[in-house]
């Protein structure tokens, strides 16, 4: 019988690392959020400024929970490189980050209030979230499997 040899971390994609993903984007999204607050001026609705800046830190949550079951959906599929589930989970917010940030039109108030609030802090950590990942898949095509 022949020696079965765990497959190596970088590869066996852990049933685990869409939870640390989602901690670790909530994590990024509220630090962004605190540390480098949207500068708004042509925000006239005092409630809604004052809504958008108490709670649209901890929206990040939200968006790392839906790209936590997206990574477990294709984690049940058989996707199991985890480099390609973090670009998988985060590449939709990336985009939509994008969206928001630079090309979005400013018309009504509460979406004046999105765009500041969450179109950078969505921007740049999933792109630190899909950076992790390229960072991780190209490490794993150099770590041999075990299979």
């Amino acid at each position: 019988m022949k020696d079965q040899q765990p497959e190596s971390a970088s590869n066996s994609g852990s049933a685990g690392i869409p939870f640390l993903a989602w901690i670790v984007f909530s994590g990024i999204f509220y630090g962004y959020g605190k540390y480098f607050p949207a500068v708004t001026t042509d925000i006239n609705n005092s409630q809604i400024l004052n809504i958008s800046q108490q709670y649209a830190s901890y929206s990040g949550i939200i968006f790392g929970f839906l790209s936590m079951l997206l990574m477990y959906l294709f984690f049940a599929f058989g996707l199991r490189r985890s480099g390609i589930l973090f670009i998988i989970g985060f590449v939709p917010w990336l985009a939509f980050g994008y969206q928001l940030a630079y090309r979005e039109p400013r018309y009504a108030e509460i979406a004046k209030a999105i765009i500041s609030f969450l179109g950078e802090p969505l921007l740049y950590s999933s792109a630190v979230m899909v950076g992790i990942g390229l960072l991780w898949f190209i490490i794993s095509l150099f770590i041999p499997r075990h299979d």
